[in-house]
């Protein structure tokens, strides 16, 4: 990222284009979505035997999902 007297600049958020976090694509909120969806997939995996695509599916459509975790999930999978 380009530097201005020191101070790195910051990117705009690939979902809501809020402020990014430091070296992410997503401002904290998207960015905290993503590291528990990653957090959630080591359970999900050995627990249900599943792919990384085939949980993210299963995250954005169930009820009990957040909206940021979804949005998340829609834009990994979009990228895949």
């Amino acid at each position: 990222m380009p530097k201005e007297r020191g101070i790195e600049k910051m990117g705009r958020c690939k979902i809501c284009n809020s402020q990014a976090t430091s070296n992410s694509v997503y401002c904290d909120n998207h960015q905290l979505a993503y590291t528990n969806i990653e957090e959630a997939y080591t359970h999900w995996r050995y627990g249900l035997d599943i792919s990384w695509i085939e949980y993210l599916e299963k995250i954005s459509k169930l009820r009990g999902t957040g909206e940021w975790a979804k949005e998340v999930a829609l834009d990994i999978l979009e990228n895949i």
